[in-house]
């Protein structure tokens, strides 16, 4: 779990669920600041209270207007670093998906380790975190497994074009 106070003047693109059936897809067209947490039992900036199970981020918006999400909706804006494997290693960690060990395999492939991760919340999270900077998954290697929904694998991306 991501200690929500260190996000606060972060950017973030939202996850929207059109369909309302968990289905999401990133909303990359703005990028909004993250002011402010709202926790159940607390009040908005416009009053009403959060009587939602779960936290809220106060977002500000690029036209200075705020809105507010369910803290999972939101994901973490990459940051610049000298080096991609720094970009993407900071972007997942700032996500809460933490991979081992980033490197470049080769000129076009970028390789991500995940020890024993679960399959959904480590391994399919990573996975929709790169698509997200725009990596398409060209293949992974298990490299142990024990039958469990736990195993560890290198995951392989290629920059989209």
């Amino acid at each position: 779990m991501r200690n929500l106070i260190d996000i606060i003047g972060k950017r973030v693109w939202v996850l929207v669920d059109n369909c309302g059936h968990g289905i999401y897809h990133i909303d990359k067209s703005s990028k909004r600041v993250v002011d402010g947490i709202v926790r159940r039992g607390e009040n908005f900036p416009d009053g009403t209270e959060n009587t939602d199970w779960y936290d809220h981020l106060v977002l500000r918006n690029e036209d200075g207007t705020s809105t507010h999400i369910r803290e999972y909706e939101a994901v973490i804006c990459p940051e610049n670093y000298a080096d991609e494997c720094g970009v993407i290693s900071r972007f997942l960690r700032d996500n809460r998906c933490y991979a081992d060990e980033i490197w470049q395999e080769n000129e076009f492939a970028v390789a991500v380790s995940i020890s024993w991760g679960d399959w959904k919340h480590d391994h399919g999270w990573c996975d929709s975190l790169m698509d997200y900077l725009g990596y398409t998954k060209i293949g992974e290697q298990e490299t142990e497994e024990d039958g469990s929904d736990c195993y560890s694998a290198v995951h392989y991306f290629i920059k989209e074009a």
